[in-house]
C-alpha cells in the first residue's frame, strides 16, 4: 500500500468525501419520496456528520491493522458500518415533527446506510489508496443516494401488502 495516501495527512479527503456521500444520500433518500424538506435536511446533517467521522474511521483502519486485511472482508464490514452510518444519520431527524416515525426512519436508513457503504466503502478504498480519483464514485454514490428512499418506500409496500 502506498504510505503517501495513507499518512495522517491525508485523512482529510476521506473525511470530505463521506460527509459529501453522507450529506447528499441523506438528503435525497427521504426527500425524493417524502418531498419534506424539514427532515431531509436534517437527516442530510446527520448523514454529513457521521460520514465525516466514518470518513476519519476509514482513513484510520486502512492506514493500520486493517490493511494486513483481506479485501473481501471489508464487504461485510461495510454492510454492517453502513447500518450503523444510515441509522446515525435517522437520528437527527429527532428533531423535526416526523420524529413519532423515528424508528421506521431508523430502520429503513439503516438499511439505505448498509446498501450504500456496502459498495462504496471497498471501491472508495482500492482508488483511494491507489492514489486514484475518487469524485467519480463520490458523485454516483451520491445520486444513487436518491434512489435508496424509493428502494425504502417499495420496501415498505411490499410488506404493507403481505399484511
Amino acid at each position: 500500500m502506498n504510505a503517501i495516501a495513507l499518512s495522517p495527512d491525508s485523512r482529510a479527503p476521506w473525511v470530505r468525501d463521506f460527509a459529501l456521500v453522507g450529506g447528499l444520500t441523506g438528503f435525497l433518500a427521504p426527500y425524493g419520496v417524502l418531498h419534506y424538506v424539514q427532515y431531509s435536511m436534517a437527516a442530510g446533517l446527520g448523514g454529513a456528520l457521521s460520514g465525516a467521522v466514518l470518513g476519519a474511521f476509514s482513513s484510520w483502519l486502512v492506514s493500520g491493522f486493517g490493511r494486513r486485511w483481506p479485501k473481501v472482508a471489508f464487504l461485510p464490514l461495510g454492510l454492517s458500518i453502513g447500518a450503523v452510518w444510515g441509522s446515525a444519520a435517522a437520528l437527527a431527524t429527532v428533531v423535526t415533527p416526523a420524529r413519532d416515525q423515528l424508528s421506521l426512519s431508523v430502520l429503513f436508513a439503516g438499511a439505505a446506510g448498509a446498501l450504500q457503504l456496502g459498495w462504496f466503502w471497498l471501491a472508495y478504498c482500492y482508488r483511494r489508496v491507489n492514489r486514484r480519483t475518487t469524485w467519480g464514485l463520490v458523485l454516483v454514490a451520491s445520486l444513487l443516494g436518491g434512489g435508496l428512499g424509493f428502494a425504502g418506500f417499495g420496501a415498505l409496500a411490499l410488506l404493507a401488502m403481505l399484511h
